[in-house]
Protein backbone atom coordinates (compact mmCIF):
# COMPACT_ATOMS: atom_id res chain seq x y z
CA UNK A 1 0.00 0.00 0.00
CA UNK A 2 1.13 3.47 -0.77
CA UNK A 3 1.87 5.61 2.30
CA UNK A 4 2.03 9.36 2.83
CA UNK A 5 2.49 11.94 5.54
CA UNK A 6 -0.38 14.43 5.76
CA UNK A 7 -1.73 17.36 7.73
CA UNK A 8 -5.26 16.78 9.02
CA UNK A 9 -7.50 19.77 9.69
CA UNK A 10 -9.77 18.60 12.50
CA UNK A 11 -13.38 19.31 11.59
CA UNK A 12 -12.03 21.06 8.48
CA UNK A 13 -10.59 23.91 10.59
CA UNK A 14 -7.22 25.36 9.60
CA UNK A 15 -6.76 26.41 13.24
CA UNK A 16 -6.74 22.81 14.49
CA UNK A 17 -4.27 20.70 12.54
CA UNK A 18 -2.57 17.41 13.30
CA UNK A 19 0.29 15.81 11.36
CA UNK A 20 -0.27 12.12 10.56
CA UNK A 21 2.48 9.79 9.41
CA UNK A 22 2.22 6.77 7.08
CA UNK A 23 -1.41 7.26 6.11
CA UNK A 24 -2.87 4.91 3.48
CA UNK A 25 -5.29 5.92 0.69
CA UNK A 26 -8.15 4.17 2.55
CA UNK A 27 -7.39 6.17 5.68
CA UNK A 28 -7.47 9.41 3.68
CA UNK A 29 -10.99 8.53 2.53
CA UNK A 30 -12.03 7.83 6.11
CA UNK A 31 -10.53 11.08 7.39
CA UNK A 32 -12.26 13.04 4.62
CA UNK A 33 -15.55 11.37 5.52
CA UNK A 34 -15.16 12.30 9.20
CA UNK A 35 -13.63 15.79 8.93
CA UNK A 36 -14.72 17.04 5.49
CA UNK A 37 -13.51 16.79 1.90
CA UNK A 38 -10.84 19.47 2.31
CA UNK A 39 -9.58 18.29 5.73
CA UNK A 40 -6.59 16.34 4.41
CA UNK A 41 -3.86 18.70 3.20
CA UNK A 42 -0.14 18.72 2.47
CA UNK A 43 -0.08 15.13 1.19
CA UNK A 44 3.52 13.95 0.84
CA UNK A 45 3.95 10.37 -0.41
CA UNK A 46 6.70 8.59 1.48
CA UNK A 47 6.85 4.93 0.47
CA UNK A 48 5.06 1.85 -0.77
CA UNK A 49 4.59 -0.93 1.78
CA UNK A 50 4.05 -4.11 -0.26
CA UNK A 51 4.15 -6.24 2.92
CA UNK A 52 0.94 -4.76 4.36
CA UNK A 53 -1.96 -7.04 3.47
CA UNK A 54 -5.59 -5.98 2.96
CA UNK A 55 -6.72 -7.85 6.08
CA UNK A 56 -4.08 -6.19 8.25
CA UNK A 57 -4.99 -2.72 7.00
CA UNK A 58 -8.72 -3.40 7.43
CA UNK A 59 -8.12 -4.46 11.03
CA UNK A 60 -5.88 -1.46 11.75
CA UNK A 61 -8.50 0.94 10.37
CA UNK A 62 -11.32 -0.86 12.19
CA UNK A 63 -9.43 -0.57 15.48
CA UNK A 64 -8.76 3.12 14.89
CA UNK A 65 -12.09 4.30 13.44
CA UNK A 66 -14.78 1.66 14.07
CA UNK A 67 -15.59 1.55 17.76
CA UNK A 68 -18.66 -0.67 17.42
CA UNK A 69 -18.77 -4.44 17.67
CA UNK A 70 -20.45 -4.86 14.27
CA UNK A 71 -17.49 -3.79 12.14
CA UNK A 72 -17.78 -6.84 9.89
CA UNK A 73 -21.44 -7.83 10.30
CA UNK A 74 -23.60 -4.80 9.42
CA UNK A 75 -25.89 -4.66 6.40
CA UNK A 76 -25.10 -2.35 3.43
CA UNK A 77 -26.91 0.98 3.66
CA UNK A 78 -27.23 0.82 7.45
CA UNK A 79 -26.60 4.37 8.75
CA UNK A 80 -25.41 2.98 12.07
CA UNK A 81 -22.94 0.67 10.33
CA UNK A 82 -19.25 1.18 11.06
CA UNK A 83 -17.52 3.65 8.78
CA UNK A 84 -15.44 0.97 7.02
CA UNK A 85 -18.54 -0.99 6.01
CA UNK A 86 -20.17 2.18 4.68
CA UNK A 87 -17.16 3.41 2.70
CA UNK A 88 -15.99 0.00 1.46
CA UNK A 89 -19.10 -2.20 1.05
CA UNK A 90 -19.17 -5.65 -0.47
CA UNK A 91 -18.17 -9.18 0.30
CA UNK A 92 -14.50 -8.81 -0.69
CA UNK A 93 -13.84 -5.63 1.34
CA UNK A 94 -11.11 -4.37 -1.01
CA UNK A 95 -9.30 -1.24 0.14
CA UNK A 96 -7.61 1.18 -2.25
CA UNK A 97 -3.88 0.54 -2.56
CA UNK A 98 -2.60 3.67 -4.36
CA UNK A 99 -3.61 7.31 -4.44
CA UNK A 100 -4.73 6.82 -8.05
CA UNK A 101 -7.30 4.34 -6.71
CA UNK A 102 -8.97 7.20 -4.82
CA UNK A 103 -8.78 9.72 -7.67
CA UNK A 104 -5.44 11.30 -6.76
CA UNK A 105 -3.01 10.13 -9.48
CA UNK A 106 -0.76 13.17 -8.97
CA UNK A 107 0.46 11.58 -5.73
CA UNK A 108 1.36 8.22 -7.27
CA UNK A 109 5.05 7.36 -7.50
CA UNK A 110 6.60 7.56 -10.95
CA UNK A 111 6.81 4.37 -12.97
CA UNK A 112 10.22 2.66 -12.71
CA UNK A 113 10.69 2.75 -16.50
CA UNK A 114 10.40 6.54 -16.49
CA UNK A 115 13.04 6.88 -13.80
CA UNK A 116 15.43 4.66 -15.76
CA UNK A 117 14.85 6.64 -18.95
CA UNK A 118 15.39 9.95 -17.15
CA UNK A 119 18.60 8.67 -15.54
CA UNK A 120 19.95 7.44 -18.90
CA UNK A 121 19.06 10.78 -20.54
CA UNK A 122 21.01 12.64 -17.86
CA UNK A 123 23.99 10.34 -18.32
CA UNK A 124 23.94 10.89 -22.10
CA UNK A 125 23.66 14.70 -21.86
CA UNK A 126 26.89 16.51 -22.75
CA UNK A 127 28.63 18.49 -20.05
CA UNK A 128 28.29 22.27 -20.08
CA UNK A 129 31.32 24.09 -21.56
CA UNK A 130 33.56 25.80 -19.02
CA UNK A 131 33.15 29.55 -18.55
CA UNK A 132 35.52 31.78 -20.51
CA UNK A 133 36.38 33.91 -17.48
CA UNK A 134 35.76 33.43 -13.79
CA UNK A 135 32.90 35.44 -12.30
CA UNK A 136 34.01 38.59 -10.59
CA UNK A 137 37.32 38.88 -12.49
CA UNK A 138 38.51 42.47 -12.04
CA UNK A 139 39.44 42.88 -15.75
CA UNK A 140 36.20 41.67 -17.28
CA UNK A 141 33.59 41.86 -14.50
CA UNK A 142 30.87 39.28 -13.88
CA UNK A 143 29.46 37.23 -16.75
CA UNK A 144 25.99 38.24 -17.96
CA UNK A 145 24.51 35.66 -20.38
CA UNK A 146 27.86 35.01 -22.03
CA UNK A 147 28.96 38.68 -22.00
CA UNK A 148 30.81 40.62 -19.38
CA UNK A 149 28.94 43.36 -17.58
CA UNK A 150 31.03 45.95 -19.45
CA UNK A 151 30.13 44.40 -22.86
CA UNK A 152 26.44 44.26 -21.89
CA UNK A 153 26.54 47.93 -20.89
CA UNK A 154 28.31 48.92 -24.16
CA UNK A 155 25.82 47.04 -26.33
CA UNK A 156 22.86 48.62 -24.51
CA UNK A 157 23.88 52.21 -25.34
Amino acid sequence: MQLANIILCLGGSLLHTVPKIDVTPAEILILRHIHGDDAVTDIRPTSFDDRRRQEQEWQRLANAYDRGAGAFTSEPGDENAPILSRLFPGAMKQLPVTFADIGMPEYDPPKPARRQRAASAEAAAPEAPPEAAPAGDSDTGPMVFGETAAEAADSGE
